[in-house]
């Protein structure tokens, strides 16, 4: 086993919905046993009575801004190995303004406003809104988060705060909320380039019992996925011609390679499946930098 990878998730709250409140307390209790370390953001002297006044909203970001930034300096963010935002209402804006010189963050967005979405970054996360949200239009943040690629679970009848009038149904909003946020907290990353130096664990069929069994499950994927698409790939002449293939990625510390070998195709094919995103597997189960590696013929 490697060396654990450092991870942050920082709260970015609201302006009256605190880290102490339902969904960020929790959220931060689940980040905390995800093993991230875990920094909460707070504001002072905000204006009062924001309600639909434009300029005050400004002023609580600009201020709230400001504050983040301070209370934020120092953190070397390159020593992080997966950095997670969770953002409250006008937090989420915050958070995504801050994040723009964050290399690698995610974000979760709980309740986002329009103002969030003029600096949220595409694929950048998920994000939650109730339909009964009266600072947010629904059809407006289902299209803000379409256009940016950005995952949107909604709540039907749910206010600002993801609450109803029935208690029981918060209780489940939460539970759900927190949910699909460990799912999202456990996802891995891919990567852009080659990322990976030093010694690798090249999977192979003879030391495939000493590789962890959430690998071993996906490159069973991987192998039906390849029988199950053959035809199809012959039908369409095949690929580009490539003379080597291989996927690299990190998975508990620990750096692998998988070659087209390992499967019995060929080095074309093996690119073809890759790139159809059959490497997603790796990432959902939380691998880092995973990265298909290829050399055209």
């Amino acid at each position: 086993m490697g060396v654990d990878m450092k991870k942050i998730c920082v709260l970015f709250p609201g302006v009256g919905y605190t880290t102490s409140k339902p969904l960020l307390y929790y959220t931060g209790k689940l980040a905390k046993s995800a093993g991230y370390e875990v920094r909460c953001v707070s504001y002072k002297d905000l204006p009062k009575n924001i309600g639909s006044d434009k300029e005050k909203m400004r002023l609580a970001y600009e201020t709230a801004l400001e504050q983040t930034r301070e209370q934020l300096k120092g953190i070397d963010w390159l020593s992080y190995g997966k950095i997670v935002f969770v953002g409250k209402s006008i937090g989420t804006a915050i958070a995504a303004s801050f994040g723009k010189d964050v290399y690698g963050v995610k974000y979760i967005y709980l309740t986002p406003l329009a103002e969030t979405f003029e600096v949220a970054r595409n694929s950048s996360g998920i994000a939650f809104h109730g339909t009964g949200d009266p600072w947010a239009d629904t059809n407006m943040i289902k299209e803000a988060c379409r256009e940016r690629d950005i995952p949107l679970y909604t709540f039907d009848d749910a206010n600002h705060s993801l609450e109803t009038d029935d208690v029981m149904k918060n209780l489940s909003i939460v539970k759900e909320v927190l949910e699909l946020e460990q799912k999202f907290m456990r996802r891995g990353t891919k990567a852009f380039f080659a990322s990976l130096y030093g010694d690798f664990t090249v999977i192979t069929r003879e030391n495939l019992d000493s590789i962890p069994v959430e690998i071993a499950d996906v490159l069973k994927y991987w192998k039906k996925y390849a029988e199950d698409n053959l035809e199809e790939y012959q039908k369409n002449g095949g690929y580009c011609p490539v003379k080597f293939a291989g996927e690299q990625f990190r998975y508990d510390g620990v750096n692998y390679k998988v070659n087209p070998g390992f499967f019995g195709i060929s080095p074309e094919y093996f690119e073809y499946i890759m790139v159809r995103h059959v490497e997603d597997a790796l990432v959902d189960i939380g691998a880092e930098e995973v990265f298909c590696t290829a050399m055209v013929d």
